[in-house]
């Protein structure tokens, strides 16, 4: 849960925009558009986000990887895949129901069907500045790989081989073209003891943040209780949480909002929005 504390950053990570450019503009790749519109189509969502990004030399540096993230992910990868893959589905929004109270909204990056062999794939897009070892292990031992699967079978109703992960790599220490790098993973699969252990987990996890959503409506209990500090979280990738300082501070006391962040209030809670919650 982000928000429960009513802090939000006043900035968007850099990293987060990088990556939001540069998977619009492959998805418009797939959708058909030429090089050039994808680039300008991404560089003008960089260009709306300017005013989110805490400093000049932050877009300057998104906007020189953005453009060359495309132009050599289209000349690696794009252009094979046009010709290799058919494409079914490109950021499709999914509705996938969890037992008969829940349901959870996907959206993955794109859905292939070989030419050759006529079996499906999923396409996992990630950017990477730290690790690409790293990344990849991400995509095949997170929960993300079994909820595409999971989620496009139960709602689109085919059989999914497996997800193919499509790492874009770039040392964030260097602007060398040299360093970059475009990986495609291993596919990965799952059985289906993980994919029913998947959705009996993802059952229980979302009646309990439910419970406690609630609680948290009816102003009897703090989040602090409600929602425990995971510490884990707080330098996983190396890198400190923006929510480390807040997690560990009584923010609910203070008349000003922390250092960095900025004040958002709770939406209410008619029905549960896991995105809004960021479930």
């Amino acid at each position: 849960m982000l928000y429960v504390k009513g802090w939000r950053p006043k900035f968007t990570a850099k990293p987060l925009v990088l990556g939001a450019a540069f998977h619009l503009g492959t998805a418009l790749w797939y959708e058909g558009k030429k090089e050039k519109t994808c680039i300008t189509k991404a560089l003008a969502y960089v260009d709306s986000m300017k005013g989110e990004l805490s400093s000049d030399e932050d877009y300057e540096d998104i906007v020189f990887r953005v453009r060359n993230f495309i132009r050599y992910w289209i000349e690696r990868y794009g252009a094979m895949d046009l010709q290799e893959y058919k494409i079914v589905a490109v950021e499709k929004q999914l509705q996938v129901p969890i037992g008969d109270k829940f349901i959870m909204t996907i959206r993955p990056d794109a859905i292939l069907q070989s030419k050759a062999t006529e079996l499906y794939y999923i396409l996992e897009r990630k950017t990477s500045s730290f690790s690409k070892r790293l990344t990849e292990e991400a995509v095949q031992w997170g929960d993300q790989a079994t909820t595409y699967i999971w989620g496009v079978e139960r709602v689109m109703g085919i059989k999914v081989d497996g997800v193919i992960p499509d790492i874009a790599y770039w040392n964030k220490t260097t602007r060398s073209i040299a360093n970059l790098e475009f990986i495609r993973g291993d596919v990965i699969r799952r059985d289906q003891y993980q994919i029913e252990l998947f959705e009996n987990n993802m059952m229980q996890l979302f009646s309990e943040a439910t419970q406690k959503m609630l609680a948290l409506k009816s102003k009897k209990f703090k989040a602090d209780i409600l929602f425990p500090r995971n510490s884990y979280y707080c330098m996983s990738f190396f890198n400190l949480c923006p929510y480390a300082s807040v997690c560990n501070t009584n923010v609910q006391a203070m008349r000003r909002a922390p250092q960095g962040f900025r004040k958002e209030p709770m939406k209410e809670l008619g029905s549960v929005c896991w995105d809004d919650l960021g479930v």
